[in-house]
């Protein structure tokens, strides 16, 4: 698994050249994981793939799988990178369901760890999680 991680994070693209996990894998990974007791590597492999995906389509469809049903267990470690990550990849923050998607990354963020601090993130929608929370990011 974290062969996996380290070739995502080297090849800085995920999706692209027919280079993707495919749902059967993906579930058969994910129970390896949770069988082991080590569900921190499914969720890291997920955020990896999430924020090098290569194309709109692969963002949409890696925060579908990987992201939103993880974000209730997400430690502060993880948000982090997650936050960077997807700050940094147009593909992800620039795509037509990113805001409505990183609104609900930075909305549990912030239930969870106030004291990580999203104004940093300035290509996440942090403006509306300011005006929701009247300016304390």
């Amino acid at each position: 698994m974290t062969a996996l991680i380290k070739k995502i994070n080297e090849n800085s693209s995920y999706g692209d050249s027919g280079f993707s996990i495919k749902i059967e894998q993906l579930n058969f990974i994910k129970s390896i994981c949770f069988e082991l007791n080590s569900s921190d590597l499914y969720r890291k492999l997920g955020i990896t793939c999430y924020i090098h995906s290569s194309d709109y389509d692969c963002a949409d469809m890696c925060f579908e799988r990987f992201i939103s049903p993880n974000l209730n267990d997400y430690t502060d470690e993880e948000f982090n990178i997650l936050l960077e990550g997807s700050n940094a990849n147009n593909q992800v923050y620039d795509r037509r369901k990113s805001r409505i998607d990183e609104f609900s990354v930075l909305n549990k963020v912030q239930e969870k760890y106030p004291h990580i601090v999203i104004s940093k993130y300035t290509n996440l929608p942090i403006d509306r999680i300011s005006i929701l929370l009247g300016d304390k990011s």
